[in-house]
């Protein structure tokens, strides 16, 4: 669970310090959220792009899903993100070159005029000084600190900076 603590908080602060909002959701510990389309549509996700063909077998035929996808209407982007404990930040890099065929099924249909961009969100350590792979766009740090990553997607930036803002 621990890993989801990342992406569960920069959802929270992009839906409530941002424009932006998310338009799927897979956290750890419930259900599978719906998709939602630009009409607002909750739409249930696959999960296999063929079915026959993965009971055969075929284990590429599964859709891989994001732990959270946001939407920056302002930039019109969406913003596909998985989350992973800080030490496991190379599997969570990994993962993002599997959403292929959810972003090629669902967001180029329902978003066709919007950019993609995937990025990975972390919690934990404490390691202030570790350089960041590219990949990595935000980390939630045990004690607390919040980390932008060298490639980080604007709404993120704009959402700790009116967290800051709120509280000053």
């Amino acid at each position: 669970m621990g890993e989801k603590l990342g992406t569960i908080f920069i959802h929270i602060l992009v839906e409530n310090f941002t424009d932006g909002y998310s338009i799927y959701e897979n956290h750890a510990g419930c259900e599978r959220g719906y998709f939602f389309t630009s009409s607002g549509e909750p739409i249930t996700i696959d999960k296999y792009t063929n079915r026959y063909e993965y009971k055969k077998g075929d284990k590429s035929k599964i859709i891989n899903l994001p732990d959270l996808t946001l939407l920056d209407f302002g930039r019109k982007e969406i913003i596909n993100i998985e989350g992973e404990m800080f030490d496991n930040k190379l599997k969570g890099i990994e993962q993002l070159s599997l959403f292929d065929a959810f972003e090629n099924i669902y967001i180029k249909k329902y978003y066709p005029d919007y950019t993609m961009t995937r990025s990975v969100v972390l919690y934990g350590s404490n390691k202030k000084n570790e350089i960041l792979e590219i990949e990595v766009g935000f980390v939630l740090e045990s004690n607390g600190n919040l980390i932008l990553g060298i490639k980080v997607p604007e709404i993120f930036k704009d959402a700790i900076k009116h967290l800051f803002e709120f509280w000053s």
